[in-house]
């Protein structure tokens, strides 16, 4: 049996350091808020600027829950963040929409596949990533990457 307050018996058992991601998540979201306020100062606020109507973001598994969060937050307001799991682009998506493109490894097939179907009709979006070719694609077609 393991104790709440035993700190080895914890760190023994959480081998990817979840206990630590957990416990820095104000630090992360610090660090989410000034990226948000440097994308504005480069780009404005999408949203206010009447550019955008919607927001895709495209990604798999774990790199698409913000996207989940972020719809269910941002329904009331009137916002329609929508999450695509599947490759290529769904038909509605235009110049009016938001594009966002999530994947941890920067490797996910579904990921690469919009960011591409994204590329072929013009479009781009700011990608979140650690790196892999989704990262290397978007630097190339000057796209921010945020890792």
């Amino acid at each position: 049996m393991t104790h709440l307050d035993d700190t080895a018996a914890l760190q023994q058992r959480d081998p990817g350091g979840m206990l630590g991601q957990v416990a820095g998540l104000p630090a992360q979201l610090r660090g989410a808020m000034a990226l948000q306020a440097a994308y504005r100062a480069v780009h404005g606020n999408l949203h206010h600027a009447g550019r955008r109507r919607d927001v895709l973001v495209c990604g798999m598994g774990g790199s698409a829950i913000g996207g989940d969060l972020a719809a269910a937050w941002a329904a009331p307001q009137g916002v329609r963040i929508a999450v695509h799991r599947g490759y290529g682009l769904p038909a509605w998506v235009d110049e009016g929409t938001l594009l966002v493109f999530s994947s941890y490894s920067g490797k996910t097939e579904e990921a690469l596949s919009a960011f591409a179907a994204a590329r072929a009709r013009g479009l781009g979006g700011p990608c979140l990533t650690t790196g892999g070719a989704l990262a290397e694609r978007a630097r190339a077609a000057a796209l921010p990457v945020y890792t």
